[in-house]
């Protein structure tokens, strides 16, 4: 499943138009998770949480976090700040080689 922000994260990322193309294509082949209220507010936990043990994260990056919580998946990602959202949390990650 891919959450709303990650859409929008990963096609602003394009360099080109084709490669925005790709990216879509790509993007609109998963299922789309579809949050409630409650996960937005659940997100905006997430970062009272993290900012109260020293962590600072965007609200973005709250809200993928949160997803991947919600559905007890694992989030798949390079980006530094998961792995320590995940030290903190119970967040599963994979990892891209």
């Amino acid at each position: 499943m891919v959450p709303p922000v990650t859409i929008t994260e990963l096609t602003s990322g394009a360099r080109t138009r084709e490669e925005f193309m790709v990216i879509e294509d790509l993007l609109m082949e998963l299922p789309l998770h579809t949050p409630t209220f409650h996960h937005f507010a659940r997100a905006g936990d997430l970062r009272r949480q993290m900012r109260e043990k020293g962590l600072s994260i965007s609200p973005a990056d709250a809200q993928v976090a949160q997803c991947a919580l919600d559905l007890d998946a694992p989030l798949l990602t390079r980006d530094a700040v998961f792995w320590k959202i995940a030290a903190l949390t119970k967040l599963k990650l994979a990892a891209i080689t």
